[in-house]
């Protein structure tokens, strides 16, 4: 699964048989994102006659979706535009792709090309990430060994949170590797205990989309 850049925005325009197609694309986390961004959308382009849409949203382990074709004929807009999107395999993201009629009557499989390209050449390129789940650890040192212990995390380069007491240390961490945790901090305080706080959500770059011409 990928998601775009937090609060990505995306363009493009096109024109077919003089009919005007603009394709905006949202990074959204949840589903007010995804009105709100309809909103701005259908408010900056009133005039137009369609704003046909596709999401989907990863939320709490689900997967949802949901199309429009905001007056377009059945399964030419809102469908095709969700193609896209699931087949490109994202996640959490918004495209609207709002046409100005042009006057001449592109078919059904004409409406359903104009916007399946406006939504892939939306997207063609954009710089995607996968999600995956961090361990967060806390280790618990003395206060004698604290110092040398903290050193030694970051100079791993291993981000923290370095808690002080009168008496000992608590450091909260992230970690992939628990082992080579514990045993950095073993090494220079073997008293120190360790717990497993639950975990947290990382961002890992995973590339660009494809461009239009390589599909």
């Amino acid at each position: 699964m990928l998601f775009l850049e937090p609060h990505a925005h995306l363009h493009f325009e096109q024109t077919i048989k003089k009919s005007r197609f603009i394709a905006d694309a949202y990074a959204i986390p949840k589903l007010d994102d995804a009105k709100q961004a309809l909103d701005i959308v259908r408010a900056s382009t009133s005039d137009a006659r369609h704003h046909c849409h596709g999401y989907v949203l990863y939320t709490n382990g689900q997967l949802t979706s949901h199309s429009s074709d905001d007056g377009e004929p059945t399964g030419t807009a809102g469908q095709p535009i969700l193609n896209v999107i699931t087949h490109m395999s994202l996640a959490n993201v918004l495209v609207v792709v709002t046409r100005y009629f042009g006057g001449t009557l592109l078919g059904t499989a004409g409406l359903r090309r104009a916007y399946a390209t406006s939504a892939r050449r939306c997207l063609a390129g954009a710089q995607v990430f996968t999600h995956v789940d961090q361990p967060i650890y806390a280790a618990s040192v003395t206060l004698a060994m604290a110092g040398k212990v903290e050193a030694a995390l970051r100079q791993a380069n291993i981000s923290l949170d370095a808690h002080y007491s009168d008496y000992s240390a608590a450091f909260i961490m992230p970690a992939t590797d628990e082992a080579t945790l514990r045993r950095l901090v073993l090494a220079i305080d073997s008293s120190a205990q360790f717990a497993r706080l639950g975990s947290t959500s990382v961002s890992i770059p995973a590339g660009t989309l494809p461009t239009d011409e390589t599909r």
